[in-house]
């Protein structure tokens, strides 16, 4: 019983954990050059779900592992890694956020072919993960005017 109760902690810990990272990944985007008006579309809309998700992950583990202290400039990185997908589909559902995240997506135009978690968990110094080296695709798939905006960011930050 005991074994299991840590286990149930550990899982509210992340959780919570999770639900900071995501205020401070997004409320403090401004540190970034980015205001908060301007990333509010990708945490809350629909269509980003999944990138959300994904950048949300993708900083939890990061920081578990090398503490909070390089995320200030580790983040907009992560950020491109993560909502870059949103731009090389017209519509992203759940199994292809799942094969990205795992570095299994192939031949969608010039995008991170890196399974970014087991870089992590692999590195033993965050300056060993090639961050700065995170693609997004040349255009956006869609017409959509928050999928521009998003593709402007991300060049722009690059």
């Amino acid at each position: 019983m005991s074994a299991g109760k840590s286990f149930f902690d550990y899982a509210a810990f992340m959780l919570e954990e999770s639900q900071r990272l995501d205020t401070v990944l997004f409320d403090d985007a401004t540190s970034d050059g980015v205001s908060k008006s301007d990333l509010s579309v990708f945490h809350e809309g629909a269509r980003y779900r999944y990138c959300r998700e994904l950048y949300v992950a993708a900083a939890l583990y990061y920081t578990n592992k090398y503490s909070e202290q390089d995320l200030p400039q580790a983040r907009r990185h992560l950020f491109r890694w993560a909502y870059a997908l949103r731009l090389a589909y017209e519509r992203l559902g759940w199994k292809s956020t799942d094969n990205y995240a795992r570095g299994l997506s192939t031949g969608l135009d010039g995008m991170n072919e890196l399974n970014l978690f087991a870089t992590i968990r692999d590195s033993l110094d965050p300056r060993g993960i090639a961050l700065e080296n995170m693609r997004s695709p040349q255009s956006s798939r869609t017409d959509n005017p928050d999928d521009l905006h998003l593709h402007a960011l991300l060049t722009e930050a690059h």
